[in-house]
């Protein structure tokens, strides 16, 4: 429970591999005590070098941190250079249920996930959401957007109230 020490031992692994592995594991636990250490994870996991552990850290401490501080999770997110570390932590965010429950700001932290397979699914997803809370600003959103393609956008737009009950 003493992030110092783990931080200690984590930065002494050689190994990619086994660093991967205690990366996100420690900064989940440092990231869960308060707003201040979760903000102190995310400054450690963000220096991190890029890789399986950096991204699964940077989900799991975006997870945490939204219980504690989601005004200051969701800043530090924004300020993250793009790539698949930021992409977990976006996914992470969306999970969140402050964001499930604001599917208009949902959709465009969606939107800036790098990856287009994540993003278009992600984009669907909250888009949904969307659709069954406020139907006219969502069909807006889902006609000018980038990320879906034309039958994603009519297949959204046809999907009937019954179909909008979330699936996840």
């Amino acid at each position: 429970s003493d992030p110092d020490a783990a931080i200690s031992y984590v930065e002494k692994i050689t190994d990619a591999g086994e660093k991967d592995r205690f990366v996100p594991d420690v900064a989940e636990r440092w990231a869960r005590r308060d707003s201040a250490s979760a903000q102190a994870a995310a400054e450690w996991v963000s220096g991190q070098v890029d890789g399986d552990g950096k991204d699964r850290a940077t989900g799991s401490v975006v997870e945490a941190w939204m219980r504690s501080d989601p005004t200051a999770a969701s800043t530090w997110l924004g300020d993250q250079p793009a790539g698949s570390a930021k992409d977990q932590g976006i996914i992470a965010l969306l999970n969140d249920r402050q964001l499930r429950e604001d599917p208009g700001t949902a959709v465009v932290w969606a939107d800036s996930i790098s990856d287009e397979d994540q993003r278009s699914e992600q984009v669907q997803r909250s888009a949904r959401r969307w659709l069954a809370s406020d139907r006219e600003s969502a069909v807006e959103y889902i006609e000018s957007s980038q990320s879906l393609n034309a039958e994603q956008k009519s297949g959204l737009i046809n999907l009937t109230p019954e179909e909008l009950v979330p699936r996840d």
